[in-house]
């Protein structure tokens, strides 16, 4: 995040804000009022818009229109550097840079003159014609930028300080650099980190950290946030050995989560075996890092957040936990949309596994051979009228993005018992069905071919089921043993002949007929339990298992005189059920949900001129009261000086301004330069952590701790006994079923929880009330004033430490009236 004052950012969590804009075009001075309304908009991002990525190297976009007014000789090429400014406390503008654009386009209108205009990243677009180079990243960065006529924005130390940042790396001759572009993405990824432009046009690396530069609460955000269920984390990864086309993986413990995979990075490939996998696990060790949930949200604040900045968002229906930003569109006075990307580990399990199962098959594939799968089915197929079977069931794998070609030829004999039999084909890829696209085909008596074609995209490093049915109306056909014919082949495909693991299953259940009347409950569950067997090839057991209903009548055979009623007859919510709450707020106790009374605030460190510093916060309007706040060393955080006596000492700041403790005063001190240095510790500083009286004298006060330690420093934390603010716990009824037809009865375990309810997803709400009242009144007719969805949202508000919820049940109606 660019650096501001404490007073900028406590006027970005304000209501009301103005905002200035401030540049020079060639040298030529604009204010926003140069620019036409509603113009000015800034895009970058630093990863793809499905997943978290390293070695990014995207080019931030300007665009705006200019008024006419402004007179600029020539556009071609013209330099655009711009700052906003934000208006602290109605007297003072605070400016923060908006980064250094080049035009690439300008155009005349009636409004004046149209422009898009590009960030310095855009002159890496450039040919690199490198074949042969060695170097730190530090001289390889520095050789890109000073070939593109663009500037380094980091020290050696910086670069130095990053994931193999002072190997020798050395470019593999056999590449696929085409321009410079691709050479700052390959370093970028040797380095475990993004590459971008900072706000003085100068390229520099940032790395994916744990480290929150901000919170923002459901006051600071406006309402169409989006947050994810899941949280993006990486445990591998993979990484091609150009050398002799195979794929090596690294793993961490435990192995659970997303597998990276790094490609045919150049810079990841000299070295022996060990040397290459302490290169590459060091990228490793930087994505390990990465713990994001994924979120969309705007706020009205500053632009002074930057790609790869950690954001806390809390309260309504945002998790508490860190998202990164990984996209921003910024508009002038229209706000500042941040975006955060990543894949759901719990789904992506199947993907992690397919890289893990590629390593080395990559020696069977060679993009410019072609490989086939062949398809013959083993047994006769029969289909009636009306019935719809699987004729062809191929899985394939392939290690590259490409197209790959199906085709098939089946022998049939059709018997009709309408004028003619139509058969129709329905396409399947990986589960999902191909709409729009069905081939028919009408049959006599007799027999037929049948020939089919199609073109696949296929995703790379992927598993693919490809699956064909026929659908039979008309009449019946009959297909014999071996006269399925198919095949699917293209460049890029990888061959093997081991086991892939998958086993499918079928069965047809006929129609059951129950007679007469015995009542069974409305909700029938059926439990398929899988246990571990041993696998032969050709020998598949089975066991099923009895269904109990009401864990009193045991169904094994046909029922006599039964009769089954379906429907949901209610809807419980417990701590146990899906629902969304911040859970730094809220906590579960005896399975009540409470508010939480006990918050930990942890250190990070921050650099001074000598020995080594952090700093642990406490916002004080982060809580309705706070009761204490004791500051104390993190557990096992040892250090690592051994027995060397290090002093240690610790001062205070709020508002701006640095406090010491002068005969049991809180007293403000004199610092002896413009920043904080270790002789103020040595001056001013306190012998002992300060105690909570003296914390809870300042306005959201910071507590800094300085060691004369030049290698580590025990971390701090704060343990602060609070109230917070009134926190909501949302949930979803869904009535939509067709067995519901109302409500019937309302009840709840709760103590002084109030509620209030929503009938369009969130996006307007009812007036907050007692649940106690709603339990008789709004709560029981929230199925008529629902509408058509009949998805109910229902907020519990926990408001004091006594308030508690334990469950809420929703009795159902199954009869229409």
């Amino acid at each position: 995040m660019y650096q501001v004052s404490e007073e900028y950012l406590k006027q970005t969590k304000r209501k009301v804000q103005t905002f200035r804009l401030t540049g020079t075009v060639n040298k030529i001075a604009f204010t926003n009022h140069d620019i036409l309304s509603g113009s000015f908009t800034i895009t970058n991002q630093c990863s793809e818009q499905n997943d978290v990525k390293i070695g990014s190297v995207y080019i931030g976009e300007l665009k705006c229109t200019f008024k006419p007014d402004l007179q600029v000789p020539d556009w071609t090429n013209a330099q655009i550097i711009v700052s906003e400014g934000l208006l602290i406390d109605g007297t003072a503008w605070e400016d923060v840079p908006l980064g250094v654009y080049t035009v690439s386009e300008a155009n005349d209108t009636e409004y004046g003159v149209d422009i898009t205009a590009y960030d310095n990243m855009a002159r890496f677009n450039r040919s690199c014609s490198v074949d042969i180079t060695i170097g730190t990243p530090y001289e390889l960065l520095t050789l890109a930028c000073t070939t593109c006529e663009a500037e380094l924005g980091m020290t050696q130390a910086e670069v130095d300080a990053l994931p193999n940042g002072t190997e020798s790396l050395s470019l593999y001759t056999e590449n696929d650099i085409e321009t410079w572009q691709d050479f700052v993405f390959w370093v970028a990824q040797a380095t475990g980190t993004i590459a971008t432009m900072d706000r003085e046009g100068k390229l520099v690396l940032r790395s994916y950290t744990q480290n929150v530069v901000d919170t923002l609460t459901n006051h600071n955000r406006f309402t169409g946030s989006k947050f994810s269920k899941f949280e993006t984390r990486y445990s591998g990864l993979s990484c091609v050995n150009m050398a002799d086309d195979t794929t090596s993986y690294y793993g961490s413990d435990p192995d659970n989560y997303l597998t990276y995979n790094l490609g045919s990075n150049p810079f990841l490939q000299y070295g022996v075996d060990s040397y290459k996998e302490q290169i590459r696990r060091a990228v490793l060790t930087a994505l390990l890092q990465i713990d994001y949930v994924p979120f969309e949200t705007s706020c009205l604040c500053g632009a002074m957040y930057d790609l790869g900045d950690i954001i806390r968002c809390t309260d309504g229906i945002a998790p508490g936990k860190l998202g990164c930003v990984m996209m921003y569109d910024y508009t002038f006075n229209g706000g500042y949309k941040i975006t955060g990307f990543g894949s759901d580990p719990a789904l992506a399990t199947a993907k992690s596994k397919t890289d893990k199962n590629l390593e080395g098959l990559r020696n069977n594939v060679s993009t410019n051979e072609i490989l086939f799968f062949n398809y013959e089915n083993a047994s006769a197929i029969q289909i009636g009228d009306g019935e719809s079977k699987a004729i062809i069931d191929i899985r394939f794998t392939s290690s590259v993005s490409i197209g790959v070609l199906f085709q098939a030829e089946i022998l049939l004999e059709a018997t009709a018992t309408e004028a003619d039999v139509i058969g129709t084909i329905e396409y399947t890829l990986n589960e999902v069905t191909i709409i729009g696209y069905n081939p028919t085909e009408t049959w006599k008596n007799g027999k037929h071919i049948l020939s089919l074609m199609y073109m696949l995209m296929i995703e790379e490093n992927s598993i693919n089921r490809w699956l064909v049915k026929l659908n039979i109306t008309g009449g019946s056909i009959a297909i014999a043993q071996g006269a399925v014919r198919a095949v699917i082949y293209g460049q890029g495909l990888v061959g093997t002949v081991e086991w892939d693991g998958f086993i499918t299953l079928e069965e047809k259940l006929t129609q059951i007929a129950l007679k007469d009347a015995i009542e069974v409950s409305k909700a029938l569950t059926c439990t398929v339990i899988a246990g571990l067997i041993d696998v032969e090839r050709n020998v598949v057991e089975e066991q099923l298992q009895t269904i109990q209903v009401l864990n009193q009548i045991s169904v094994g055979n046909l029922l006599e005189k039964t009769e089954i009623r379906w429907g949901i007859a209610s809807w419980t919510f417990t701590t146990e059920s899906e629902c969304t709450y911040s859970s730094r707020y809220v906590t579960i106790d005896e399975n009540m949900f409470k508010l939480a009374s006990t918050f930990v605030n942890k250190s990070t460190n921050e650099s001074i001129d000598r020995g080594m510093m952090n700093v642990v916060k406490l916002d004080s309007t982060e809580f309705e009261s706070i009761q204490s706040a004791i500051v104390s060393d993190v557990l096992n955080s040892v250090s690592e000086n051994g027995d060397t006596e290090q002093v240690v000492k610790y001062l205070l700041w709020s508002e701006d301004k640095y406090y010491t403790i002068q005969d049991n005063v809180v007293s403000e001190i004199i610092l002896s330069g413009d920043t904080l240095r270790a002789a103020d510790f040595e001056t001013h500083g306190l012998d002992t952590a300060p105690a909570s009286d003296y914390i809870l004298q300042l306005e959201s006060p910071k507590i800094y701790k300085w060691t004369t330690a030049t290698d580590t420093i025990q971390d701090t934390m704060i343990t602060i006994k609070a109230v917070p603010h009134p926190q909501i716990i949302q949930a979803t009824c869904d009535m939509s079923d067709v067995s519901i037809y109302g409500i019937t009865g309302a009840t709840a375990i709760h103590e002084g929880i109030n509620v209030k309810l929503s009938y369009d997803a969130g996006m307007t709400w009812t007036e907050e009330e007692i649940l106690t009242d709603a339990l008789e009144g709004s709560m029981l007719q929230a199925y008529e004033s629902v509408g058509q969805s009949k998805i109910l949202t229902i907020a519990f508000i926990v408001s004091t430490v006594t308030d508690s919820l334990t469950e809420f049940q929703y009795q159902f109606k199954n009869e229409e009236e």
